[in-house]
């Protein structure tokens, strides 16, 4: 029988050549072998990728260009500046923010803000840094100027130095303080401040054009005067008319200052670092370091940082009235605050004052701060490490520096911007002319200097570099050192019972009688790094002839012994 039919199934389909994994990993992942990765490339990292991660570098020329051959004289390396700043500061956003930087800012915010910043409406309401004095004197009178805590007197400044753009882009500086001192006072009754205004920042002038011309004839000027309000007073020049008084006048417009303190504020000179305020004359019109002897001011209560408060005002402000040496921290690390009183400083106020300046970055020409009308104030050296010499100024003690005008510190007298420059050199006038209010003026310092037997005021008026103090002499004799200061009589300043013959110290002035000291009193307290408030008595009178308490000393008038003497022809 015929086979049965074979019945032809399919063919089983033929394996893949490759067939896929079962799973693979996503490129980015770590991998052993290609087979791993999806991309079938795992690359020397063991990192799955799409594709090799770096191409072939390509061959190099056969022939690469040499490389550059160095000149052979390279022009040197450019020299850096001596002081703070390389060249003359401008009115840009960027040195207002580096002057602003030199204070000694207590705020939280940053220098520069923009032109819609609300600013703090009450300087109270800044930010303050606490600063201790130890070993304050809590008896007789001598209050703290903040509160206690233990034996340390303790209290806040504030000081914070802001620049904006104006609505046209111009730039501006906000100055806010309380004029607190960083340092201990020599006196008590020292009270915070509201010093708050905004200027123009260092206003673009033209050099040797754009200022005003002081005239040597009678110039008035309104005044106001204690007991009799606004009166018109004559000045000799107009010099005199604009550097001497306590208030100054400015271009308010011009400079866009507007006011936002209290009345102190407007008085204000100037500004230092650690936000202290500066004036140059007393209520009289008369130079408290060295007096002309005129009116009812003849001896003003300095401290030996060149400061003290207005004693004739309840506002307790506290200013400098000269180079203040404690700018520099180091300053008072071996001394005792006290006044400038039977001591070197009262020896040579002048050599003092430079005392804080003659180590290190103080030695150059250094920001120690800003001027009412917002420019910058350097203080007692050039660029050069020399001391500013009267071929430098002008009448308000300023530098013209092309493109801009700055104020400087000086030995003589206005000391620090005396008034809105720039002006003409009168020194220089010929013939010379200079303001008239004080004994240690810029004409004493100009060459040739005085010879032996001359009058002076200071020692560097002589060309012996000695004046003797008694006569008022230049002498080629050194003083003699100073004595050590006794005790108090009767109605003199005191601090503590022991300053007073009597033992006897009563609201900051000794009392009469003969109370014996105690028989074992006890010793004088180690001065502090920070030193602590002097033990001497104190006396005089403060500007406008106002008494009272709370002053350490006083700096003796270097003029005319008599209230009411002759001033050198001071007012016409």
């Amino acid at each position: 029988a015929p086979p049965p039919p074979t019945t032809n199934p399919p063919p089983s389909p033929p394996p893949p050549t490759n067939p896929p994994p079962t799973s693979c990993t996503e490129n980015a992942l770590g991998c052993n072998a290609p087979a791993d990765c999806c991309s079938a490339y795992c690359n020397d990292n063991d990192v799955c990728r799409q594709a090799p991660d770096e191409p072939p570098s390509p061959t190099p020329p056969t022939n690469p260009p040499p490389s550059p051959t160095p000149p052979t004289n390279p022009p040197p390396s450019p020299t850096p500046p001596t002081g703070p700043v390389g060249s003359p500061l401008t009115h840009s956003m960027a040195d207002c923010v580096h002057v602003a930087e030199q204070f000694r800012n207590t705020c939280t915010s940053p220098r520069e803000v923009g032109s819609d910043y609300n600013f703090n409406t009450n300087v109270a309401d800044i930010t303050p840094k606490t600063v201790t004095c130890p070993n304050w004197p809590t008896d007789s009178g001598f209050p703290c100027i903040g509160w206690m805590e233990g034996t340390s007197c303790v209290w806040h400044r504030r000081t914070c130095i802001t620049c904006y753009p104006d609505t046209d882009g111009r730039t501006m500086i906000r100055v806010q303080t309380n004029s607190m001192p960083d340092h201990c006072p020599g006196n008590s009754l020292v009270k915070p401040q509201e010093f708050d205004y905004e200027v123009l920042f260092n206003s673009p002038i033209v050099v040797d054009g754009n200022h005003v011309d002081f005239l040597n004839q009678p110039t008035t000027r309104p005044k106001f005067v204690p007991g009799g309000g606004m009166q018109d007073v004559t000045y000799d020049n107009a010099a005199t008319a604009e550097v001497c008084p306590l208030a100054h006048t400015y271009d308010l417009n011009g400079l866009r200052i507007v006011e936002h303190g209290n009345a102190e504020s407007r008085r204000a000179l100037a500004f230092a670092i650690n936000g202290v305020a500066f004036q140059n004359s007393n209520q009289e019109d008369d130079d408290p370091v060295f007096p002309q002897g005129l009116g009812a001011v003849l001896e003003q209560p300095l401290d030996i940082c060149m400061g003290h408060n207005q004693r004739n005002s309840d506002s307790g402000m506290y200013h400098y009235h000269m180079i203040p040496p404690c700018l520099n921290p180091n300053f008072l690390n071996d001394k005792t605050m006290g006044e400038c009183l039977n001591s070197d400083c009262e020896n040579d106020v002048v050599e003092w004052a430079l005392r804080g300046y003659q180590d290190g970055e103080w030695a150059v020409k250094k920001i120690i701060g800003l001027s009412k009308d917002g420019r910058p104030m350097y203080g007692p050296y050039d660029d050069n490490g020399e001391l500013w010499q009267t071929d430098s100024v002008d009448a308000c003690n300023g530098v013209r520096e092309d493109p801009s005008y700055h104020y400087v510190a000086t030995q003589w007298y206005p000391y620090v911007p005396g008034c809105q420059g720039p002006t003409n050199m009168i020194h220089e006038d010929t013939p010379p002319f200079y303001a008239t209010c004080s004994l240690n003026g810029i004409e004493q310092f100009q060459t040739p200097l005085k010879g032996l037997g001359e009058d002076c005021a200071a020692n560097q008026h002589c060309a012996s570099q000695i004046c003797d103090l008694d006569d008022k002499t230049c002498s080629a004799d050194p003083p003699a050192p100073a004595p050590t200061p006794g005790c108090g009589e009767q109605g003199s300043g005191c601090m503590i019972d022991s300053n007073c013959c009597s033992n006897d110290c009563e609201d900051a002035v000794c009392g009469g009688g003969t109370n014996p000291p105690p028989t074992n009193p006890p010793p004088s307290p180690t001065p502090p790094t920070d030193p602590p408030p002097s033990k001497t008595p104190r006396g005089g009178d403060g500007e406008g002839g106002g008494g009272g308490g709370g002053s350490r000393g006083r700096i003796k008038a270097k003029g005319n012994p008599h209230p009411h003497g002759e001033g050198r022809g001071r007012k016409a």
